[in-house]
């Protein structure tokens, strides 16, 4: 890691092997829900790309989602921001999307 921080990258602690890297991993996700969308109808190629753009995109350029999240719960951080009934930014619902619960232990920052 040390090397990497040394050349100006910023890298990654994997505790896995898993095939592909992490980052690309992440990207593929997000693009897959894109392809849902846009075969349902709900948004053109082109809105999807603003939506991103113009969203996520710039915050994800400062800091990570998790982080955004644990921000936007305040003083009781991503448990009481995934827990509370506005929770979900945009009334995201967690069981809709197949998202995981927080845990103390997906939380961490390490």
């Amino acid at each position: 890691m040390a090397f990497y921080a040394s050349i100006g990258k910023k890298a990654v602690r994997l505790y896995k092997a898993l095939p592909g890297h992490a980052a690309n991993r992440l990207q593929a996700a997000l693009y897959k829900e894109i392809l849902y969308l846009v075969q349902q109808g709900v948004m053109s190629v082109a809105d999807a790309d603003i939506a991103v753009s113009y969203g996520p995109g710039l915050r994800w350029g400062v800091m990570g989602p998790s982080l955004q999240w644990h921000l936007g719960g305040g003083a009781g951080g991503i448990h009481h921001f995934m827990e509370s009934p506005d929770g979900h930014a945009d009334g995201l619902d967690a069981k809709a999307f197949r998202c995981p619960t927080s845990t103390p232990a997906s939380s961490r920052r390490s």
